[in-house]
């Protein structure tokens, strides 16, 4: 909080917890909101939202809580971590999402979807049921779902159900068990990655909600740069933003340049991101998205590399250019091929001409016998 008041806000701009006050209506986010409110108004029974994690999908579900028509009963459902054999909900009366006091939780009501199927939807009330991460909910969940689905054709209540998952949901509609849910399909939503002109907006956004005078914290060169970093992803804007607010109060800086960017990947990632010391870092250098996983693979081809013997081959093999995140169970046959390779390598001699071109041919031609030469 002592970094929001150094910067003049009343309120942490950039909190992972998704906050409807802090709803920005870029190109993507703005036409699927309306869909929604469209379809919850227009009594559509199932929507999707698709998106990557971290793209607003979860924000965009308070968002139409908080502006569901007056009555309406609220249940979210989420995915991940459901029990077996029953799948858990939370009543939300409207207004929850902007509070966070005591009261407000207590408000929240846990009960087992088809329990309060059975007691609940014989009223008339509108009912609105959010999925979030609906891509990981499991066999019974859906089958409660179809319940809800059926019971809706036999009773007065008007029912709206949004399923926000990542593009995998789309196929796992696609299963002919869920044949009855896909017919009432009003339509698929994706949300996009935020242009480079977005997240300058996003950004700004977010600040003047939490109360900037308009002082310039982040320059442009700082947000073109977050944006390659992130790949216009929401999440990781926040992530990268909140801790370069940090830095910047620490060290009693006012503003935040494209190389305080650079320091702040840096701390986050513990020095494990590689090709951040590139010069030029904004102009006409492509970044990877940040915060791909471990890198303990590019510290093992940074130590083969250095041996003078394998650098210039493993170069002509695009060793550099592989990806940063390699799945940790591939990092013991990368030690593997890399300390093979520096093995053959030193028991060969020294080659009689210097190839005219770095390429992989003229590498591998090197390693034939003498004699096919």
């Amino acid at each position: 909080m002592k970094a929001c008041k150094y910067f003049g806000l009343h309120t942490s701009p950039f909190e992972g917890q998704p906050n409807p006050c802090f709803f920005c209506a870029t190109a993507a986010h703005a036409e699927t909101s309306a869909t929604l409110q469209y379809a919850v108004h227009a009594g559509k029974v199932c929507t999707l939202v698709l998106g990557d994690s971290g793209s607003g999908k979860t924000l965009l579900g308070h968002v139409l809580a908080r502006n569901a028509p007056a009555g309406t009963a609220v249940l979210w459902v989420h995915g991940i971590g459901q029990p077996d054999g029953r799948t858990e909900a939370l009543v939300c009366p409207r207004g929850v999402a902007e509070r966070s006091d005591s009261s407000a939780l207590a408000s929240i009501e846990k009960t087992e979807l088809s329990q309060w199927i059975r007691a609940s939807l014989p009223k008339s009330r509108p009912l609105l049921v959010l999925i979030d991460n609906a891509d990981g909910l499991h066999e019974q969940g859906w089958e409660d779902l179809l319940s809800l689905v059926t019971r809706e054709l036999c009773t007065p209540q008007r029912l709206s159900i949004v399923l926000f998952g990542i593009p995998a949901l789309a196929e796992t509609l696609a299963a002919p068990a869920l044949v009855r849910l896909q017919r009432r399909v009003f339509r698929a939503c994706r949300l996009s990655p935020l242009t480079c002109a977005e997240v300058h907006t996003y950004v700004q956004h977010r600040l003047r909600v939490a109360g900037s005078d308009g002082h310039e914290i982040f320059r442009p060169a700082a947000l073109d740069l977050i944006h390659r970093l992130t790949d216009g992803n929401p999440a990781l804007v926040n992530q990268l933003c909140d801790n370069a607010l940090v830095d910047a109060f620490g060290d009693e800086r006012t503003q935040i340049d494209a190389h305080d960017v650079l320091a702040t990947v840096q701390a986050i990632t513990a020095g494990m991101r590689c090709g951040l010391d590139q010069p030029s870092p904004v102009e006409g250098w492509r970044a990877r998205p940040l915060l791909q996983g471990p890198s303990e693979s590019c510290r093992v081809r940074a130590a083969a590399a250095s041996s003078p013997k394998t650098s210039g081959l493993l170069r002509a093999m695009g060793a550099a250019d592989r990806p940063h995140s390699i799945h940790p169970a591939a990092t013991t046959r990368w030690r593997t091929v890399d300390s093979r390779l520096a093995e053959i390598l030193s028991q060969m001699p020294e080659t009689r001409a210097r190839p005219r071109r770095l390429g992989i041919v003229p590498a591998i031609s090197s390693l034939e016998p003498s004699a096919a030469r």
